[in-house]
């Protein structure tokens, strides 16, 4: 099964906001695979403290409702592979969300002044920025490690934002590429 296909069959699992299986069924596609210099992310993961996640969005909400009341906020990491120096992610408010399927992420109102920077998969950075990335023979490996490192991502937003001590406010989560494949958490603290 190619990445995309995984991506469309995976959807409504990730919409229901079962990560952990989505999670699962990519390690296992990969593993299907001939071994590739991509199988690290089977065993690694984003080791970023959760307070630390958590904090970065409160800080967030409250510098941004001094000037708006945000209803939703769209955290995006930066693109793996045209970055494989750096992995983070950054923060865009909204003063208005309906639901997911009409929500645009060209009407942000208000953007984080700086970035969080992702960490724990360094190992797999080097991978990217190694001559790897760019052999035919690990296309697959590529994409659908890609694929898995989003939902690792949206994990690590997932288990942050249950320690927000703000509501209520949705957070929606994806990767840098990967329109409209969100995750949705409602918080109400």
């Amino acid at each position: 099964m190619d990445a995309y296909d995984l991506q469309c069959k995976l959807e409504p699992t990730l919409f229901e906001g079962d990560i952990d299986s989505c999670i699962s069924q990519v390690i296992d596609e990969i593993n299907k695979l001939s071994f590739s210099p991509f199988h690290v992310i089977t065993d690694i993961d984003f080791n970023n403290p959760l307070t630390s996640v958590a904090k970065y969005f409160e800080d967030f909400i409250i510098n941004e409702n001094s000037n708006v009341s945000l209803k939703a906020i769209y955290a995006e990491t930066n693109g793996f592979d045209i970055n494989p120096d750096e992995w983070f992610f950054s923060l865009y408010g909204y003063d208005e969300f309906e639901s997911r399927d009409g929500f645009d992420t060209g009407n942000d109102i208000s953007m984080s002044k700086s970035f969080f920077t992702l960490t724990g998969l360094e190992e797999l950075q080097k991978v990217y920025a190694s001559d790897a990335f760019s052999e035919p023979k690990y296309e697959l490996a590529k994409e659908l490690c890609s694929l898995l490192i989003v939902f690792k991502f949206q994990k690590l937003i997932r288990d942050s934002a249950k320690l927000l001590k703000v509501s209520p406010i949705t957070i929606l989560a994806t990767g840098h590429d990967y329109d409209y494949f969100w995750y949705q958490f409602r918080v109400i603290a």
